[in-house]
């Protein structure tokens, strides 16, 4: 698996994990900002936003 990654954001053990998909005509760089945000409220968690396996 490929992709941008985030967190955690305290930089301590991972406790969630959080997998953000995009859709068709989009990669894993259109979602992962909204790791920040979602940190907030989940501080612990790891993001990651992987890329399909090929272009649609």
């Amino acid at each position: 698996m490929n992709g941008p990654e985030f967190g955690p954001a305290v930089g301590g053990e991972i406790s969630q994990l959080v997998i953000l998909c995009h859709g068709l005509g989009a990669d894993g760089n259109d979602l992962i900002g909204l790791a920040p945000q979602f940190a907030h409220v989940i501080p612990n968690a790891k993001f990651l936003s992987p890329n399909a396996p090929f272009p649609c």
